[in-house]
């Protein structure tokens, strides 16, 4: 298999951003009830630590991904 490469571009992002969140839902999904909240909340803890750094972006990927896991949490 050759080496493959994902473009730098706007779509690009957005898709990697929606896997990412696929994925977050797939392992909240797995976990045991108890320990949704733990891991929602460390995506947001993770989130305040980048926009503290002063990294918008990245802070507003883990805000995605705590959404994916408050979404998959419900019941």
């Amino acid at each position: 298999m050759g080496k493959q490469t994902i473009p730098a571009s706007a779509e690009a992002m957005n898709a990697m951003s929606t896997a990412m969140g696929a994925l977050v839902f797939a392992v909240i999904r797995a976990l045991p009830s108890e320990a949704h909240d733990g891991f929602a909340r460390d995506l947001a803890l993770m989130a305040q630590a980048r926009s503290d750094a002063g990294d918008p972006i990245a802070e507003m990927l883990l805000i995605d991904l705590h959404r994916a896991a408050i979404a998959a949490a419900k019941p």
